[in-house]
């Protein structure tokens, strides 16, 4: 079958932040990239479950800031500069499903 996502959910964005925060400096530079290009158009698919959508970005993005903090602390300049590309292509995704929220209701 050929079916889109129709959601994000929290286990997603567990394994999402757990795969992203294991690799190394040059997977964290591709990662915001490709992961942006999976998900910034399924947010509008009519299948989509913008909330339980919105629940795992934001649960996504609160991992993601954790892990900018310890980056910071441990003054990875690089990686911190990577993370917080993700953590603004998250922020806009999560901005994009809740403006088609408000569409929707």
């Amino acid at each position: 079958q050929n079916k889109r996502y129709n959601a994000f959910d929290e286990e997603m964005a567990i394994v999402t932040a757990e795969a992203y925060t294991n690799g190394d400096n040059s997977v964290k530079r591709q990662f915001p990239i490709c992961f942006e290009g999976m998900w910034k158009y399924t947010v509008t698919s009519p299948d989509i479950k913008i909330e339980k959508y919105l629940i795992g970005m934001k649960k996504l993005q609160e991992i993601l800031e954790a892990y900018r903090a310890e980056l910071q602390n441990e003054n990875k300049v690089f990686a911190l500069l990577h993370t917080d590309t993700f953590i603004n292509k998250v922020a806009g995704l999560i901005e994009v499903a809740e403006k088609e929220e408000k569409i929707k209701l």
